[in-house]
């Protein structure tokens, strides 16, 4: 039997445990029956046990209608932020997720021999935008195979969520006005 007395000391158990997240969502859904894409990012970077900082942009604009959301190695996604964006300027229209496939690996190959890449760091991205007005999102990390995903997550929080967002059935034909509730939830 649970007292109000025992209660508040799990609660405090609780909360001694909990630790701060960072989060970044992209979730595929429809708008009055258009394709659109929700883009949900906090600002917060951790630098260890030198503390945190609530100050960082983690989403940029890309050009060509794409965006990117940013987690990981702070210094290594913002260089290779400024890669995808050179890469997508200097591109067409992306018509195709062969070209988009394409311009990710140029960029990754670019990253590669900077010396901002490392491989004791993760860095992770999420690309955004539409083919043929279908939505695209894409997760980037390490050598994981490209795929096209309904939503994705990253940071420290992205199981969280991705849990959350799937117990949810979070799809492409979802509503954007369900994804603006739940991005107000987890925020």
């Amino acid at each position: 039997m649970f007292t109000a007395l025992s209660l508040r000391k799990q609660a405090r158990f609780c909360e001694s445990r909990a630790r701060a997240m960072t989060v970044c969502i992209a979730a595929a859904c429809q708008e009055r029956g258009e394709p659109r894409i929700v883009l949900v990012f906090d600002s917060r970077l951790d630098f260890g046990d030198q503390g945190s900082v609530l100050t960082a942009v983690k989403q940029g604009v890309l050009g060509k209608g794409w965006s990117i959301l940013l987690a990981g190695d702070w210094a290594a996604a913002k260089y290779l932020k400024n890669l995808f964006k050179k890469h997508f300027l200097e591109a067409e229209v992306v018509k195709s997720d062969k070209h988009l496939f394409h311009c990710i690996k140029a960029t990754s190959e670019d990253f590669k021999e900077s010396p901002f890449y490392r491989t004791d760091v993760s860095t992770e991205i999420i690309l955004t935008g539409f083919i043929d007005d279908e939505p695209r999102i894409v997760w980037i990390r390490d050598e994981l195979p490209l795929q096209i995903h309904d939503f994705c997550a990253i940071g420290s929080g992205a199981n969280i969520a991705k849990i959350m967002l799937s117990q949810r059935n979070c799809m492409s034909r979802m509503d954007v006005s369900y994804l603006r509730r739940a991005a107000k939830v987890t925020q």
